[in-house]
C-alpha cells in the first residue's frame, strides 16, 4: 500500500498531514502531494489560514473521506 503526505500551503504557512498505511511498513516510498492555495482565495473566504484548514478537514470528515483522527490531524487539533 502507499504511504503519502499531504501538504497544504495556506498564506505561506505549510500545513501537513502524513498518512501511513501500517499494513506495509517495509515500503519506504513516500509520495507527496502539495496543494497551493493563494492568499487571495484565503482572504476571499474571510477565514484565517487555520480556520481555512479546519474547514477543509471538517468537510472531508463530513463527507466520509477522512476519519475523525485524520481530520483532526489535518486541522492540527487533538481529539
Amino acid at each position: 500500500m502507499t504511504h503519502f503526505s499531504l501538504s497544504l500551503l495556506l498564506a505561506s504557512k505549510p500545513i501537513c498531514l502524513k498518512v501511513v498505511n501500517l499494513e506495509n511498513m517495509i515500503d519506504k516510498t513516500i509520495e507527496a502531494m502539495s496543494i497551493v492555495i493563494s492568499d487571495e482565495i484565503v482572504q476571499a473566504s474571510h477565514l484565517t489560514p487555520d480556520e481555512f484548514r479546519h474547514e477543509i478537514a471538517l468537510h472531508l470528515f463530513q463527507i466520509g473521506r477522512l476519519t475523525l483522527g485524520y481530520a483532526s490531524r489535518l486541522a492540527q487539533m487533538q481529539v
